[in-house]
């Protein structure tokens, strides 16, 4: 945060980079969790709700 505040105008920094990093490590994070999601599926059984029941009357 110092850093950010220290800043003087036309000095060189290297946000160009960290972004471009930031973006493509978000990108390949994204890429691995589909792949992952092919590789190891998963079933999810939902059951039917529960008959006869009423939810609380104070919840608005």
């Amino acid at each position: 945060m110092s850093a950010l505040c220290q800043h003087k105008e036309g000095k060189k920094t290297n946000m160009k980079s960290i972004v471009m990093l930031y973006l493509l490590r978000t990108l390949i994070t994204g890429m691995v969790a589909v792949l992952g999601s092919f590789l190891f599926p998963v079933k999810l059984t939902l059951v039917a709700r529960a008959e006869g029941v009423t939810p609380p009357g104070g919840v608005r």
